[in-house]
């Protein structure tokens, strides 16, 4: 759609069809030019009408005036959207034209010759290509009949124009056309070109678009695996408690049993006199017992608690807390877990984040030795600071995993342990709170039957998103 100046608005027409609103810039050009040039020819027969008088013999400006009221008409058509039909019509009258021309003064008139020219370039530029093969043959039966009747001496042309002296006015005539012709050329390709633009310009704002629209896709697609992940997170965390519940209970027995047996000791010491070292060494075994008994309680409440702010925390104390949840399996499975952990070493971040990740690499290696019979069962963590990240090596000799399954055991609901005993999920968790949570690395180097070792690095402190 055409929404510039004066000009713009005289010669544009709205389609939705791009190729006709081209044809209607080109032909509207040339319905105006042709109507400022009889519209001229007019002005000036006219005027030498009046002044001659009766010494005239040129022209009758009357017909010159009908030519541009033809014109005129043809445009006001080429406006309301007859395009079609005035493209039929303009072309019919300029074949007509050169027709008489080439009949009057013969088919070796320049100018006849020039008008068909004109007319071909005009029948490529107004009509679709299907119908050009038509208009042609039209074009060439026209001339051939022209040639064969004058050869044949049917016609007889006015030839002694081949007598007329060569000026200026002639060689003015010979150069319109020409002209003319070029200019139609030159606006159909600037009208072709100014359409390539636009297509390319379209194309190139439909890939931004496209490209903008696949970077929301997968950055919501991000976001919402994320939110599952830490949904999934969550549950798959109060499971693993669940499960360690038994154990912890069966940690606590030991405790609770302590404290009963030694206040039994006292209860039945209480009368007898010098038993007071006696009595004073069951109630520091039953004090004993009691503390022991509040860090376990102490210790599952914070793992099950809902912190989840930032803060600076001490490695080793903290693997060492998780560990007591699994203290029940690791003694049933007679394992020995051995933590060789950088003194003083913290890291700063989400403690209960990191609680997901010790508990669930715990459990990765301790189910890892389930069903395998071995002298020697052990567990090695080996934590340090390393530049400004902290690097942990944890180490199992368990079953190992299986090289068709290495690059898979990060995947969600992925298990080689079966579906009653493990969902999958453990892992997947852990790289998703080192990667997301941590800004930290995670990776893997196992052997089947020989046992697994994790690499992960995480920055004592996240940088800034």
């Amino acid at each position: 759609m055409y929404t510039g100046g004066f000009f713009d608005k005289l010669v544009s027409y709205y389609s939705n069809d791009r190729h006709i609103e081209r044809r209607s810039v080109v032909l509207n050009v040339m319905l105006l030019g042709a109507g400022l040039i009889s519209f001229l020819a007019f002005a000036l027969t006219l005027e030498r009408f009046v002044r001659l008088g009766n010494e005239y013999q040129g022209e009758s400006p009357w017909l010159l005036a009908g030519i541009l009221v033809v014109f005129v008409f043809l445009y006001w058509l080429s406006k309301i959207g007859k395009i079609g039909l005035v493209s039929v019509l303009f072309f019919v009258m300029f074949l007509v034209i050169a027709t008489l021309v080439e009949m009057k003064a013969g088919v070796q008139n320049p100018m006849g010759l020039l008008l068909f020219a004109f007319v071909i370039i005009l029948s490529g530029i107004l009509f679709d290509s299907r119908f050009l093969l038509w208009i042609f043959l039209l074009i060439f039966g026209d001339l051939f009949l022209i040639s064969y009747l004058q050869i044949e001496g049917f016609t007889e042309p006015y030839l002694k124009w081949r007598l007329t002296k060569f000026d200026y006015e002639i060689a003015v005539g010979y150069l319109i056309f020409p002209i003319i012709i070029a200019l139609v050329s030159w606006l159909y390709n600037r009208e072709i070109f100014k359409a390539l633009s636009k297509a390319e310009k379209s194309e190139q704002e439909l890939k931004k678009e496209r490209d903008l629209l696949e970077v929301r896709v997968e950055q919501r697609t991000k976001e919402l695996k994320k939110s599952q992940m830490e949904k999934i997170a969550q549950l798959s965390n109060f499971a693993e408690y669940g499960k360690s519940v038994v154990g912890i209970l069966h940690d606590l027995v030991n405790p609770v049993t302590a404290i009963s047996l030694n206040l039994d000791h006292i209860d039945k010491m209480k009368n007898r006199e010098r038993k007071i070292k006696e009595i004073m060494q069951y109630s520091k075994r039953a004090l004993s017992a009691a503390n022991k008994l509040e860090t376990f309680i102490s210790s599952f409440k914070n793992k099950i608690g809902c912190r989840r702010e930032q803060e600076w925390f001490e490695v080793d104390k903290e693997m060492r807390e998780v560990l007591k949840f699994f203290s029940y399996k690791v003694k049933r499975n007679d394992i020995e877990v051995e933590l060789i952990i950088e003194p003083d070493l913290k890291i700063y971040g989400d403690l209960v984040h990191f609680d997901q990740v010790v508990s669930n690499l715990f459990s990765n290696s301790i189910e890892s030795y389930e069903g395998i019979k071995r002298e020697e069962k052990k567990i090695l963590v080996i934590a340090g600071k390393f530049n400004n990240n902290i690097l942990f090596v944890w180490q199992d000799y368990g079953c190992g995993i299986a090289d068709e399954n290495i690059k898979k055991i990060f995947d969600p609901f992925f298990t080689s342990k079966g579906e009653n005993k493990n969902i999958g999920m453990g892992l997947a968790i852990v790289r998703n709170i080192i990667e997301d949570d941590f800004g930290g690395t995670i990776n893997v180097d196992s052997q089947l039957n020989k046992g697994t070792t994790f690499y992960i690095s995480l920055p004592r402190k996240l940088r800034k998103k």
